[in-house]
């Protein structure tokens, strides 16, 4: 007689913000959280590439100031060539983002985890880049913040652009949220380190 034994998946393990964690995990990948005059330059970068709305840069630096872990950078050269913007958010938010109702381009900072908090859900923000090399380098970094730092929220994004939406589904592994907004991506939550 054979028997088999399925083997369950270990729970999703909650982490707190810890901004030096973050960027140390981001590190790798040459992924640095962004100077304030930074953000203003990542943000050029995306509305050169993108037709859609950009987030204001007011509401990029105060989200970024309220956590210092919501937008990063990457350089080559010296130059600012790729930029990732997330939002780690407080429980609050999570109906808005189940309803389809969040407002990335308007919202209130009391929404984002603050260190020492433990994010309930998170946003990707957004991604741009210049080059293959600054590409490569905010996908692998989102997926770190997604596999290992954060696996057991969910993360909701929307696509700006075809090419997005590929990278959203092939390498970050959303899928079309359960809802009114066709545009509205979801990754779910799963066991840390796991490939999805």
């Amino acid at each position: 007689m054979f028997t088999s034994q399925l083997k369950s998946s270990p729970a999703p393990v909650e982490m707190a913000l810890d901004t030096e964690e973050v960027y140390r995990a981001l590190a790798a990948f040459g992924v640095v959280p962004a100077q304030m005059y930074e953000i203003c330059l990542g943000r050029e970068i995306a509305a050169s590439l993108f037709k859609t709305a950009i987030a204001p840069t007011e509401l990029l630096k105060t989200a970024h100031g309220a956590n210092r872990a919501s937008v990063f950078c990457f350089r080559e050269h010296g130059a600012l060539t790729g930029f990732l913007a997330v939002l780690l958010l407080r429980p609050s938010a999570r109906g808005l983002l189940k309803s389809h109702s969040f407002d990335a381009l308007a919202f209130e900072p009391d929404l984002l985890a603050r260190p020492g908090e433990l994010p309930a859900a998170a946003y990707l923000w957004g991604f741009a880049a210049l080059t293959k090399t600054a590409s490569r380098a905010v996908i692998a970094a989102q997926a770190c913040l997604q596999t290992t730092l954060f696996p057991a929220i969910p993360w909701y994004a929307r696509a700006a652009s075809e090419k997005g939406e590929a990278i959203l589904t092939v390498k970050l592994g959303y899928r079309r949220a359960p809802g009114p907004d066709d545009a509205m991506y979801l990754a779910a939550p799963r066991p840390r380190g796991a490939v999805r």
